[in-house]
């Protein structure tokens, strides 16, 4: 994606969120640009304070979208910001504090290994986002996850278990379904 797109992307989420204070529709941040009216999974994690000592505030997404991408980070955003059951709702004066990222997800594949140990072979940790399924549960984490808490493969199917609200090797049944997708993410500087 070309730095301008990003640009614009990471201008529309913040924008999304200030219109939102002001119980005004996003409409006004329509986009003609061609890639930015492509339809993508888009997820936006928000982020209060700068560094290391930043702490999340808030992350929604879409894995699939019927939205154009725009439109999807636009959404994205005020649901982190106002509707992540995990988190009280922004209040403006956060503004100044909160740091937008981004990530545009690429069509999620399923995992085929003919052994279920031989899952964490096709995982790329920080490279890879995966998605557990299984009884009407799923889970997913982004990529950056993995990387961030430093796991490995089988501690990223773990944790993706969990979220999914499933035994943390649950991974391991066949009737569990797993797949991965990339991200291209960026943020605000």
């Amino acid at each position: 994606m070309l730095d301008k797109n990003k640009s614009s992307l990471l201008e529309i989420a913040r924008k999304s969120i200030m219109l939102a204070f002001d119980k005004k529709g996003f409409d006004s941040l329509k986009s003609e640009n061609n890639e930015l009216n492509e339809k993508k999974g888009a997820f936006v994690t928000l982020y209060y304070g700068k560094g290391k000592s930043r702490k999340l505030r808030g992350c929604v997404g879409f894995i699939f979208s019927k939205l154009p991408l725009w439109q999807a980070v636009a959404e994205c955003a005020r649901l982190a910001a106002f509707q992540d059951e995990r988190f009280i709702p922004l209040k403006k004066d956060e503004m100044n504090n909160l740091l937008i990222e981004i990530s545009v997800l690429t069509t999620p594949k399923q995992i085929k290994a003919k052994l279920r140990t031989d899952i964490v072979n096709e995982i790329e940790v920080g490279e890879d986002g995966l998605i557990v399924e299984h009884f009407g549960s799923s889970g997913l984490l982004l990529p950056q996850v993995a990387a961030e808490y430093g796991w490995d493969a089988e501690e990223f199917l773990g944790q993706t278990c969990i979220k999914a609200g499933l035994p943390r090797l649950h991974w391991k049944d066949k009737g569990c379904r797993i797949s991965k997708f990339q991200c291209e993410i960026f943020s605000e500087k």
